[in-house]
């Protein structure tokens, strides 16, 4: 009971503070602060390096994306079929890929859990989310419920990281305040490592950015702003401003969702996400051996380009 009133008191005061500060007209709040470089990792030019994400969870810097495409259990993955699916997750593994970011929204706990069955569990990293929104057969909000479940799923007795998936409102945290006070519930039972949000919007980015209950924020960031709410500056600063306040970040849509097909304008996107302190992870969607050969080939060029920067 102490442990209970110790979360509502931690999240109702964090609340409180939140929300008296956010509000739907602060976009861009974190740009017009000075942006403050936070080194938490060293830099490195191997593509797959492992990360420090937050205090309790490492990952490589590159991750599968498993939810390209996803709505209502299913994506690009679930779609290749049951055992190209599995190939390609493990031609990810075995490419030095070992961070894999799941969603019940994506329909993708099974697949991993069964291509990952036979490897160490230490050596890779599990992203999963709870949809909060409507759209799912199951209406399950419970987060205990759905996380046991995802253990389930996967076949795993712990999963690093748990976000509240897909958020665009910067009031979430009023909303979601049972879900967050489960996940903290699970955390310290060792379930999961670290929560924290998905988010879809900048303001939202920008009250996760702040709001100390998060661990690890998903940012859409890509140089070329494409499937991105604000600019890239903006987005950056938020991050930053993440980084500051010891948070861990993802980025999502390097690639544009696929929209950025160029080979240079890729390379260049990969560079803005790369190359920036902001970014601890990011994560791609590949569908072929060629895909994850390709994006890795291009990230190798880029942070050699950039260490060679460095050394001049």
């Amino acid at each position: 009971m102490k442990n209970q009133n110790r979360r509502r008191e931690f999240l109702k005061s964090s609340l409180l503070a939140t929300t008296g500060v956010f509000v739907p007209a602060v976009s861009g709040k974190a740009q017009s602060q000075p942006e403050q470089i936070v080194v938490k990792n060293t830099f490195s030019a191997d593509p797959v390096a492992l990360r420090q994400l937050t205090p309790n969870v490492k990952a490589t810097r590159v991750g599968l994306g498993t939810g390209m495409a996803g709505s209502n259990r299913s994506s690009e993955l679930t779609r290749l079929g049951h055992d190209e699916a599995i190939a390609q997750i493990r031609r990810c593994y075995d490419s030095g890929i070992r961070l894999f970011d799941m969603a019940d929204w994506y329909g993708s706990h099974p697949l991993v859990g069964e291509a990952l069955r036979d490897k160490p569990r230490d050596s890779y990293t599990l992203i999963s989310k709870i949809w909060p929104h409507n759209g799912l057969d199951s209406n399950e909000k419970d987060a205990d419920l759905c996380v046991k479940r995802f253990l389930k799923e996967i076949g795993t007795d712990y999963i690093d990281l748990v976000q509240i998936h897909c958020l665009s409102d910067p009031q979430w945290p009023t909303q979601f305040t049972e879900m967050m006070e489960g996940l903290e519930k699970l955390k310290e039972q060792g379930l999961i490592r670290a929560h924290g949000v998905s988010t879809h919007s900048l303001v939202s980015s920008e009250v996760a950015a702040e709001h100390p209950w998060v661990d690890a924020i998903h940012f859409r960031i890509n140089g070329k702003e494409v499937r991105m709410d604000g600019t890239l500056e903006e987005n950056r600063a938020a991050a930053m401003l993440a980084q500051k306040n010891g948070k861990g970040v993802i980025v999502m849509k390097v690639l544009g969702e696929g929209q950025i097909t160029d080979p240079e304008e890729q390379k260049s996107s990969i560079r803005a996400v790369a190359c920036h302190p902001s970014t601890d992870v990011m994560v791609v969607a590949f569908k072929t051996q060629e895909h994850i050969d390709s994006f890795l080939e291009k990230l190798a060029e880029v942070l050699k380009e950039e260490e060679a920067a460095q050394n001049a």
